[in-house]
């Protein structure tokens, strides 16, 4: 059902196009009505609607105007007028259609039906994007020669600086060379159990074997036997997050 606010000037206008929709665009349900461009932009606001049919030639604001009052709209628009000679500026706010008063119901029950079927498979590709997101949830995509690899975020030990490359390094003495740089995964990681100790090294802290201090910089032991420095101006910052971490 698209959720549909009805804006023009002239109350004649608006009645038959409520009359006309009622009638022959059952997918449509009117939610809210306004009589200027002032009030169809505190309508739109308040009622969030999916369409906006919307006059043009209106005082003090025009519907053109109005609709480009809103930078990054999420309702679709149709304009409905009794002037041709707005309809490329009309295209050009991306209205997905511009009828003529009086209304051709078969131009209306197209228009419509494009705009339905448009917003029913945007919503399916957005359903499918939340289904791949869920499927992946604590996964990390690393891009490599042959495609992308999904793989477990917990399952990676620590990650080295390999130019523009990356080296990843996971459970299991497994070793990957990725097409992205350190700090492109330190962003990709952020908020996970990850610390960067030094500029070509990014550890996962659940996996620190030993942590050796020393006066300028300091050393770590991983669970997979490497050594990684630590750099001196991150070694404080390092031991308190190993007390929190430390069971």
């Amino acid at each position: 059902m698209l959720r549909a606010v009805i804006i023009d000037d002239e109350r004649n206008a608006v009645t038959a196009i409520e009359i006309a929709i009622k009638e022959y665009c059952p997918e449509v349900e009117i939610i809210g009505t306004a009589f200027s461009a002032k009030d169809g932009i505190k309508e739109i606001q308040n009622k969030n609607p999916d369409l906006v049919f919307v006059d043009i030639e209106m005082p003090q604001m025009t519907g053109l105007e109005m609709i480009e009052h809103f930078e990054n709209r999420k309702f679709e628009v149709i304009f409905v007028t009794a002037y041709n000679q707005f309809a490329i500026k009309a295209f050009k706010v991306n209205a997905a259609d511009y009828l003529l008063k009086p209304i051709n119901i078969l131009e209306l029950i197209n228009a419509v039906s494009r705009i339905s079927l448009r917003i029913e498979k945007q919503n399916v590709s957005q359903v499918q994007v939340e289904k791949l997101k869920a499927a992946l949830g604590g996964k990390l995509t690393l891009p490599t020669a042959n495609g992308s690899e999904y793989i477990n975020i917990k399952d990676i030990i620590r990650i080295e600086a390999d130019g523009s490359y990356s080296k990843v390094y996971t459970i299991g003495n497994k070793m990957r060379l990725v097409c992205k740089n350190l700090k492109a995964l330190v962003n990709s990681l952020e908020g996970e159990s990850f610390f960067r100790c030094h500029n070509s090294h990014l550890i996962n802290v659940e996996y620190i074997k030993k942590y050796s201090p020393a006066k300028d910089k300091g050393n770590i032991e991983m669970t997979d036997d490497s050594n990684i420095p630590v750099s001196r101006s991150v070694k404080f910052e390092l031991a308190e997050l190993i007390k929190r971490y430390a069971r």
